[in-house]
């Protein structure tokens, strides 16, 4: 008896004790329960330690108030911890995410949440960014970079002195009922071994995952009482087509950088012989190196530039690190994965990128304002240590360096000039009713050794900066 009277004495000096370990405090009780055979507490410290699944029953105090928030790219900048209502949500998200998340997460993950420095946490349920494909598919303006609870570090908090508050109640119990220097057998251990649970209820399950050392989870729960309609989202998640892990959102505000880390961002590709299909997009600043601009003109417009591109690409659903890019001092080279579909470049990204010059234009002087050329294309690249290489790339370039495009920009009224490939023409935008193939003008190319044919949108920007252009639907 003397062993597990010293188990109920440690794990009232723990209890005692303000900065002890609830994690330790609850591998006490897997010992205690062990040594007089009390199943019941050992499986409540076992849940609590390691997380809670669907099939248990998850206390109250692990369900806190989480507000819902996205990240996303509009023609004005960058937002960021926009609050959004569950009532703006797509249907095929509702029930997805409430206000009221159930961590199931493991104590020792809630806890090192809890003692990180910051007032909110950011996490983010598995499938959170299928889920913004989805939503972004549906979506008009703008586009939605990621979806999270903002969950403030006092409620992650209240989870472990929820628990800690259990196991106070259940020592006190012990400790009232026991003679003095013995425990109560094990019927009287599992009956002090009761920790609040939350009765039955509806949950909505996020699929527990890891990442890279981590097992989080996030549980949803419906309204009490009431029967979980089975939502497009869910009924997916179920055929295995949509599967992410749980994580805690990229950059979130908690202690050790695995806990969540963003992928990174794919190497340059080894030097090779053996050609890749690409996209091919190019643009070319008019007039750059004109004397009436000054070098701080030319940085000014060269971050322009970068933002503006950047901004259209992610607009459209391009992911800036997934392409290989190029500085061209006066432009950029982008070279998109063939896995994008090519109509989104003259459907999404052109249109994009010239609503995106609009805004930008706007608060310019005259000198720093951004007029371009691009070119459409696609083809084999080939890849070296020093960057890419390939007869595509140099066809691109010659029709962005072409009279034709450059006579076009000049009478264009709006601020760029676009041209295609005849490839991509006769491919792509004549394929798609969202390019408007009807606007382009077939020309003859001749630059240097290349003559060939090509295509130009005629007067891009003549139905305004937005017009239909911007949404393919």
């Amino acid at each position: 008896m003397v062993d597990n009277r010293s188990a109920l004495a440690q794990l009232e000096a723990g209890l005692r004790d303000e900065t002890s370990s609830v994690t330790a405090l609850l591998q006490t009780c897997i010992l205690l329960g062990g040594q007089v055979g009390a199943e019941a507490l050992r499986v409540r410290a076992r849940q609590e330690l390691k997380g809670y699944t669907t099939a248990e029953t998850i206390p109250d105090y692990r369900e806190v108030h989480g507000i819902i928030c996205i990240d996303a790219v509009t023609l004005a900048g960058h937002v960021t911890g926009q609050q959004i209502s569950p009532a703006a949500l797509p249907d095929f998200a509702a029930g997805f995410m409430t206000e009221h998340p159930i961590l199931t997460n493991p104590l020792a993950e809630l806890e090192d949440f809890a003692r990180t420095s910051d007032f909110t946490i950011k996490l983010s349920p598995a499938g959170a960014q299928e889920l913004v494909r989805l939503w972004n598919h549906t979506a008009g303006n703008g586009r939605i970079i990621s979806l999270y609870w903002q969950v403030s570090r006092s409620a992650v908090a209240a989870i472990i002195t929820g628990v800690r508050a259990a196991l106070v109640e259940m020592v006190g119990e012990l400790l009232a009922v026991a003679p003095d220097g013995q425990l109560p057998g094990r019927r009287g251990v599992d009956a002090a071994a009761h920790l609040p649970a939350a009765g039955d209820r509806n949950t909505v399950t996020v699929l527990n995952g890891h990442s890279v050392g981590d097992n989080s989870g996030v549980t949803l729960t419906a309204d009490a009482g009431l029967p979980v309609r089975e939502t497009f989202w869910q009924r997916w998640r179920k055929r295995g087509l949509i599967v992410s892990p749980a994580t805690v959102v990229p950059g979130a505000h908690v202690t050790g950088q695995a806990r969540g880390a963003s992928p990174a961002a794919p190497e340059r590709q080894i030097p090779t012989a053996d050609a890749v299909h690409r996209t091919i997009v190019a643009v070319d600043i008019e007039e750059f190196s004109s004397p009436w601009r000054t070098n701080a003109d030319r940085l000014t417009i060269r971050s322009g530039l970068y933002e503006a591109v950047h901004r259209a690409l992610l607009i459209s659903g391009v992911v800036w690190e997934e392409c290989d890019h190029s500085d061209l001092g006066d432009g950029v080279l982008v070279l998109a994965p063939s896995a994008y579909p090519k109509a989104v470049f003259s459907e999404q990204v052109v249109p994009a990128l010239a609503e995106a010059l609009v805004c930008y234009n706007k608060e310019r002087l005259p000198a720093e304002r951004i007029r371009l050329r691009v070119v459409l294309h696609a083809g084999e690249v080939s890849y070296d240590a020093h960057g890419a290489t390939g007869q595509a790339i140099v066809h691109a370039f010659r029709l962005l360096d072409s009279p034709a495009i450059k006579q076009e920009l000049t009478q264009s009224p709006g601020c760029l000039a676009l041209i295609t490939s005849a490839w991509f023409y006769d491919e792509v935008v004549r394929h798609s009713a969202h390019s408007r193939p009807s606007r382009y003008v077939r020309v003859v190319i001749h630059v240097k050794e290349t003559i060939t044919h090509a295509w130009i949108y005629a007067r891009y920007g003549d139905e305004g900066p937005s017009g239909d252009l911007r949404r393919p639907g």
